[in-house]
């Protein structure tokens, strides 16, 4: 699988124009890692600046105190027991990453609902302080002939790079800003170059591959046209793994590739065009799909609970998206089942005895999904 993301010059104002504009549902450009789900990443590189700046017409939940200190408190013990089980080396770095920045990215919408600018300020920073102890652990660590673990540090600093720049930002140090807008440019093109040798050799994966393409392309502001040529070698790629029986031909590893691309397709197409509805149509249908796949293989044992999560949450982003791209209201039918797969990972949750290791962060992840979910649609919401 080759695809071309030779260097390109691009201008650094138009960059973080448009990155602001894509919002955070496409996975490649505005997540550092996304699991399998909303991350590169540590979380979306412009979900904070997105829910920071929302428009202000846009719907905003009005949350019962209640409901805020109970967010506060799963997020925090989210962040606790996922940074345990990182330092545990019981959590990949890209798990990690994701789950720190859905609490990180939740609070800083409450903020922003709040009009509260100094707790959006303390999240912005606590997330650079996560992610300097995150990149510099890893720094210690060392390990030259450990799988990835070069490619691994290279990702962990370009996600500090990118909480900087948001905090720099937000406090207006346009200087700061700039410097860490040139160093996620070269760290992404770095981390791309050590995926690929690692690829060489057998050890990274196509979706690690993705996520590094995608870095690249977001931070050299390529088109959208760059993620489908990358997406399509890839699913031809994995079908043809598939047929002969590997792991990497999984069908959740496929399933997976085909919702990027829908999703994608989907960004690419005007909202309030018929070409626009069938694209949501199809991602919804292909979201389903992933969602229904990888609980299969969860069921026997062979992916975590975390990931299973992750596709629910990209279906929840889905939902998002298109909320806020078109007036007619989802379809029931849609909601419905995105319900229902909630209800079946709170069933899951409940089932679990054994809650050691890193079970302990995958469950948290659960319950702060499943918290914020009845908590921002069954509150009163109101225009500010």
């Amino acid at each position: 699988m080759t695809t071309d993301i030779s260097p390109q010059k691009h201008s650094a104002k138009k960059h973080s124009e448009k990155e602001l504009s894509r919002r955070l549902f496409l996975m490649s450009r505005c997540t550092a890692l996304a699991g399998l789900g909303s991350l590169l990443a540590f979380g979306p590189a412009g979900v904070a600046q997105d829910a920071a700046s929302q428009p202000a017409a846009a719907q905003r939940p009005v949350i019962s105190q209640k409901s805020l200190n109970g967010l506060r408190i799963a997020s925090q013990r989210l962040i606790d027991h996922s940074r345990d089980s990182f330092d545990r080396g019981l959590v990949p770095l890209v798990d990690h990453l994701d789950q720190f920045s859905l609490a990180a990215n939740l609070n800083l919408r409450l903020a922003s609902s709040q009009k509260n600018p100094e707790m959006q300020l303390e999240w912005q920073r606590r997330q650079v302080r996560n992610l300097e102890g995150v990149a510099n652990q890893l720094q210690r660590f060392r390990q030259l002939a450990s799988a990835g673990w070069e490619a691994d540090t290279l990702l962990a600093r370009l996600s500090l790079a990118q909480a900087q720049l948001r905090l720099a930002a937000l406090e207006g140090r346009t200087n700061t800003a700039a410097a860490a807008e040139r160093a996620i440019s070269d760290l992404a093109r770095q981390h791309w170059d050590k995926r690929m040798n690692d690829a060489d050799v057998g050890l990274a994966t196509p979706l690690q591959l993705w996520r590094a393409a995608g870095l690249v392309f977001a931070s050299e502001n390529r088109t959208l046209a760059a993620d489908r040529n990358f997406l399509t070698q890839a699913i031809q790629a994995t079908d043809r793994w598939n047929l002969a029986g590997t792991g990497i031909g999984r069908d959740d590893v496929r399933e997976t590739f085909r919702f990027e691309l829908a999703r994608v397709d989907l960004q690419s197409a005007k909202p309030g065009t018929a070409a626009f509805n069938a694209q949501a149509q199809r991602a919804e249908a292909s979201v389903e799909k992933l969602f229904d796949t990888i609980l299969q293989f969860q069921s026997k044992g062979t992916t975590s609970l975390y990931d299973l999560a992750s596709a629910w949450r990209q279906r929840q982003e889905l939902h998002t998206f298109l909320a806020e791209s078109r007036p007619e209201p989802l379809p029931t039918e849609w909601q419905q089942r995105r319900s229902n797969d909630l209800r079946q990972l709170d069933r899951l949750v409940t089932q679990t005895a054994d809650r050691r290791g890193r079970t302990a962060a995958d469950i948290s992840y659960v319950e702060l999904l499943s918290l914020a979910e009845k908590s921002l649609t069954s509150e009163t919401s109101a225009v500010k």
